[in-house]
């Protein structure tokens, strides 16, 4: 009897609850059909207005991306049923007006994040992807305006990614130079003005500041620059070294009848033109270099010419 009693009590209380929910107005809901999503006060301006004031007062140090599209999207949802107004023209003014008014607030504290990543030494790459792609959404904006001072910062933040990227592609291309299959056949000739070039531009580079102040302030980018003159160096030695070395011992292939000059004119002297061509552009551009590698296969080659001597002799 006594969990009747309790059954009918807890229906009694269901039915009550489900009548009073019935007879909610549409403004006593939430905007959002999501029951778990934020209640708004009954001023729904209000509420947006005081969202994008707390945008703009928070501070310079992180992104704010998903809090803009945030606000973004309940100014839309807000609009959409018509929240925002008393009359359906008044609604659309407001929901243009603050969706302006966002993405000026939000514009703004993007730039200056942006710049502040921009004055340190190191880059994050999260952050750098961010403005790259966040910058060139907001310059397809249909609230911005031109001329504006927004436009112009936004400007200056993808001229600075645009920097960025140069030097950087510049940097992967240049570490190491791209050589034929095969470059120690003794005809191949080693590209050094391509490698003069790369290591002239470098020096641009440091020269001129890296071309923009605040990539200037990369210390990645220049430590990443020194390295290239010295990598490219030791490419060249080490051509140098191998090319060399792989030709040692054959003269013992070249048949005896053909004589010396034969061999001295088809592999020694090639071999020998190797060395000093390398001698001659490091000192000339005064590229300094690993010179105990250079010696020890200069001895090898006046070895080897000595041995070759003997053995037509």
């Amino acid at each position: 009897m006594k969990i009747i009693k309790v059954f009918l009590t807890l229906l009694t209380l269901a039915i009550v609850i489900l009548f009073a929910k019935n007879l909610m107005s549409d403004d006593d809901v939430p905007p959002f059909d999501d029951v778990d999503g934020p209640v708004f006060e009954t001023n729904h301006k209000e509420y947006i207005e005081k969202k994008i004031e707390s945008l703009g007062a928070k501070p310079n140090n992180i992104f704010y991306q998903a809090l803009y599209n945030e606000i973004v999207g309940e100014i839309s949802t807000l609009g959409k049923k018509e929240k925002l107004g008393e009359s359906s023209s008044e609604n659309k003014n407001n929901t243009d007006m603050l969706l302006n008014n966002v993405f000026t607030v939000y514009a703004n504290k993007f730039i200056q994040t942006s710049f502040t990543v921009f004055e340190k030494s190191v880059w994050e790459q999260n952050d750098i992807d961010l403005i790259r792609e966040e910058s060139q959404k907001l310059s397809n904006s249909e609230f911005l305006a031109n001329p504006s001072g927004i436009y112009d910062n936004l400007s200056s933040l993808q001229t600075i990614i645009n920097k960025y990227d140069e030097v950087t592609n510049f940097i992967s291309s240049s570490r190491r130079l791209r050589l034929k299959s095969n470059p120690y056949l003794l005809d191949y000739t080693f590209p050094f003005n391509t490698l003069k070039n790369k290591i002239s531009k470098v020096e641009r580079y440091k020269k001129n500041q890296l071309g923009n102040t605040y990539v200037n302030n990369n210390l990645q980018l220049h430590t990443k620059l020194s390295k290239i003159k010295k990598q490219l160096i030791k490419q060249y030695t080490d051509y140098v070294y191998y090319k060399i070395n792989n030709h040692m011992g054959s003269y013992q292939e070249v048949p005896k009848k053909m004589g010396w000059n034969y061999y001295d004119t088809e592999i020694h002297s090639k071999l020998s033109l190797v060395y000093s061509t390398f001698k001659n552009n490091c000192q000339n551009n005064d590229y300094e270099y690993d010179s105990s590698v250079i010696n020890a296969v200069k001895a090898k080659l006046d070895n080897e010419g000595a041995d070759a001597y003997t053995y037509f002799n």
